[in-house]
């Protein structure tokens, strides 16, 4: 795991299709190429991340079961 920035950003990063790659345009400049497989676990591994941050912001202490 990475260090975490001195603030979160509430920017979105933005997806684009490029040549057959995506490209995650992200704050800061940031942005990283990858290939499809590798943007869509991403894609999959944030959504579930966004799902477990949001219940913990709500309060809610109980482990959220990977897959859901």
């Amino acid at each position: 795991m990475t260090q975490m920035a001195t603030e979160p950003s509430n920017s979105p990063g933005v997806a684009s299709a490029e040549n057959g790659m995506v490209v995650l345009d992200g704050p800061d400049g940031t942005a990283i190429t990858m290939t499809v497989d590798a943007a869509t676990k991403t894609g999959e591994s944030l959504i579930a991340a966004a799902e477990k941050a949001r219940q913990f912001r709500n309060g809610d202490a109980m482990p959220v079961p990977e897959g859901k």
